[in-house]
């Protein structure tokens, strides 16, 4: 494969890119809960006017009416969010485990952000993207991610991170290719792999 075409290769001025099949999965989750968001709030415009309005015969409960019509809007929005950020970390665990990691590092970059760092509760995203940017040579990202899951999020995750003898990445390649073809040594099945997403 040319260098410029591998999913590996960086492109300049330009943040990377999750593939196409990634991107479909990630598109259809923000239509669904954010449409759903959507039409929760065009639909709660028009319903809460008449309830706000002075001499309604709900007015007296026009305050509770309208913290309910908020948590009926945030319900889905959360839902959705929280999906969004479970597909990420399914992709990026796929995308680390092939060593794609310039694809990894979309899928799994937003739990880098500061108000999303709590999506990432066990550490697992942040351990992953360690090993991707350390895969892609960004050491001192790889570094910061490792921090993260040491200081903050202590478990089995930081745990592997604490090992005085961590794998070199082509090591862990190498471990992993033996282990496919062990796995089709023993099943006596050749072929394609199946895609996970």
């Amino acid at each position: 494969m040319p260098a410029s075409t591998s999913p590996n290769a960086k492109r300049p001025a330009e943040a990377p890119v999750i593939n196409e099949e990634a991107d479909r999965i990630l598109g259809r989750i923000i239509l669904r809960y954010g449409g759903v968001t959507f039409a929760q709030l065009f639909l709660m415009t028009f319903a809460m006017a008449p309830i706000n309005m002075k001499g309604s015969p709900v007015f007296k409960w026009h305050q509770a009416i309208d913290v309910l019509s908020i948590l009926l809007v945030f319900i889905p929005f959360l839902l959705g969010i929280s999906k969004l950020f479970a597909a990420r970390l399914r992709i990026g665990r796929d995308l680390v485990e092939r060593g794609v990691w310039r694809q990894a590092i979309a899928a799994l970059d937003p739990f880098e952000g500061f108000t999303q760092r709590f999506l990432d509760g066990s550490g697992e995203a942040h351990y992953l993207l360690s090993k991707a940017y350390a895969g892609a040579g960004e050491k001192a990202k790889a570094e910061r991610a490792r921090q993260f899951v040491l200081k903050h999020r202590a478990g089995v995750w930081a745990d592997k991170l604490r090992d005085p003898a961590p794998i070199a990445i082509g090591a862990l390649k190498t471990a992993l290719r033996q282990e496919k073809s062990a796995e089709k040594t023993v099943t006596g099945v050749k072929g394609k792999r199946k895609r996970r997403f």
